[in-house]
């Protein structure tokens, strides 16, 4: 039994550390929009507080963050703290610019709600990228297979009578898929439905840091121990 807590425990830090990371920008405001320089942000990363300062501007930045979804709060001497939703993307900038303090600390016995995120329709980052969180997967009848999940996620994207992916009309031997960050060559490899937090497909405009192709990259990430912790902490 000691022998196999110890492998779990090796495993979920193998898992945690394979997960790519992300950073969180933002820019604290009043009710009539001037920005607050005397502010705090803080993000509870697995029990543990990750606070930041404001500068003199409202800006603050906090990195580096596995991807996943986490409870920002922002707060200030004077107003009522207030929380908002935020999903890290690998390799990302997530940017909140229109955070938003209250003004009355009468208040602050009363129960703070949790503002939901909203992707943007338009990643400026990268527009030539297909991302389905966990929540698009939830309800996804299609995630018990990678190649069904990818097939239907662009029209860039084709899938064959025989389960071979094409991108663009490229060779479905030059899609490249990657998983937890560690690269998989060959025939698109096949995991657990619920094992499966994040995807995203480029179809074009590939970044360089994976590697040569001309057809496309699936990026996979399996739920970690922090997806595991939000989860249950959310349903409290």
């Amino acid at each position: 039994m000691k022998g196999f807590l110890s492998m779990a425990i090796f495993a979920i830090g193998l898992s945690a550390g394979a997960q790519t990371s992300g950073t969180l920008k933002g820019q604290i405001h009043d009710t009539k929009g001037d920005a607050l320089p005397a502010g705090y942000a803080s993000v509870d990363v697995g029990g543990s507080e990750i606070k930041v300062a404001v500068d003199e501007t409202g800006h603050f930045t906090i990195k580096p963050l596995n991807s996943g979804t986490y409870v920002l709060t922002i707060g200030s001497m004077g107003f009522q703290e207030a929380q908002y939703e935020v999903v890290i993307k690998s390799d990302q900038v997530t940017t909140m610019n229109d955070l938003v303090l209250g003004d009355d600390v009468t208040i602050l016995e009363k129960e703070v709600k949790i503002t939901e995120y909203r992707d943007p329709l338009i990643n400026p980052y990268e527009t030539n990228k297909v991302e389905l969180d966990a929540k698009i997967l939830e309800n996804n009848p299609n995630r018990r297979s990678i190649t069904d999940l990818v097939g239907g996620s662009s029209s860039e994207v084709k899938k064959s009578n025989d389960g071979e992916l094409y991108f663009r009309g490229s060779r479905s031997d030059g899609v490249i898929q990657f998983i937890d960050g560690v690269k998989q060559t060959g025939t698109i490899s096949s995991l657990p439905g619920r094992a499966i937090g994040r995807v995203a497909v480029y179809t074009g405009a590939i970044p360089a840091k994976y590697g040569d192709t001309t057809s496309g990259v699936i990026v996979l990430e399996t739920q970690s121990y922090f997806d595991l912790y939000y989860a249950r902490m959310a349903k409290k």
